[in-house]
């Protein structure tokens, strides 16, 4: 009787691991593999078309493509620690000169009204990257979803956002910094000149 019972649990057995799926075994095999991993999506800048406070018409993906890294400051005329931070900024542009890197600055909430001051303060700091006049395009789309100026961005060659974007103002020490953490990662020693725009 022992053995009759013995066999009909070991035909069970049987059984049942027959008739296990091979999509549920798959599906368990997915899960426990340490090497199954989804593609991250990146989050890209965008390409936008805007006027520079000098006058001339450019775009984004234009001026991503003259740098293997470009530090993208956003700025509005009613913001006090910015000046600082461009002043750091340009100094920065200026040392980073041909070396795969590069300054954008974006000015916020100008207009035909106020264009001649926000081209006054950027001079004033000799902040002499590119400022481009945010359209509103690129307010809706994109500077929405930062807080209140100044933010900071860094933005690869094809136009992918570089980690967190950065608020408040930082000092020169702390963007030398920053830079080259994000420019040895995106570096591909071709260094092309910083900016070839205006």
């Amino acid at each position: 009787m022992k053995a009759k019972v013995l066999l009909a649990v070991m035909a069970a057995a049987l059984l049942l691991a027959a008739c296990q799926s091979p999509a549920a075994t798959d599906k368990k095999a997915e899960k426990k593999d340490p090497e199954a991993r989804t593609e991250e999506k990146k989050e890209e800048f965008g390409n936008y078309g805007a006027d520079a406070l000098n006058g001339i018409k450019t775009n984004t993906n234009t001026i991503f493509d003259q740098a293997e890294l470009t530090v993208v400051n956003i700025w509005d005329l009613s913001c006090d620690s910015c000046k600082g931070e461009m002043e750091a900024l340009g100094e920065i542009g200026r040392e980073y000169a041909g070396k795969g890197v590069q300054i954008l600055g974006i000015v916020r909430g100008v207009n035909a009204d106020n264009e001649s001051e926000a081209e006054a303060a950027a001079a004033e700091v000799n902040a002499d990257y590119v400022q481009m006049i945010a359209s509103e395009e690129m307010e809706k789309n994109v500077l929405s979803k930062y807080g209140d100026a100044p933010v900071t961005v860094m933005v690869g060659r094809d136009g992918t956002v570089l980690g967190d974007a950065y608020a408040g103002a930082k000092d020169k020490e702390y963007w030398n910094t920053e830079i080259e953490k994000y420019h040895s990662k995106v570096c591909v020693n071709d260094h092309p000149a910083d900016c070839g725009v205006g």
